[in-house]
């Protein structure tokens, strides 16, 4: 996830609430969608590899990408126990 660099050292090893997630979807998207269109191959092989495990097509790429993401960290939290982040 994009982030400024202090709120990095903030977070820490926390991960991101699904209510921060929610409120950043527009951002984070328009983010994926500049890369995606900047770095096409690069971004969706990336992608795949930390999340989605599959190829998508660029119409279902965005949506998938945070769906998994949403998904990732939803595991670590409820069954890694890493602590939630929520600035």
């Amino acid at each position: 996830m994009p982030s400024h660099t202090r709120e990095n050292v903030l977070k820490r090893d926390r991960i991101p609430s699904k209510a921060l997630l929610h409120r950043r979807k527009p951002t984070l998207q328009a983010y994926w969608k500049d890369l995606m269109e900047e770095y096409p191959v690069q971004f969706a092989s990336e992608v795949k590899i930390s999340l989605t495990g599959k190829s998508c097509d660029g119409s279902q790429l965005v949506e998938e990408t945070y769906r998994k993401l949403v998904e990732k960290t939803r595991y670590l939290v409820d069954n890694r126990g890493y602590p939630e982040w929520d600035p």
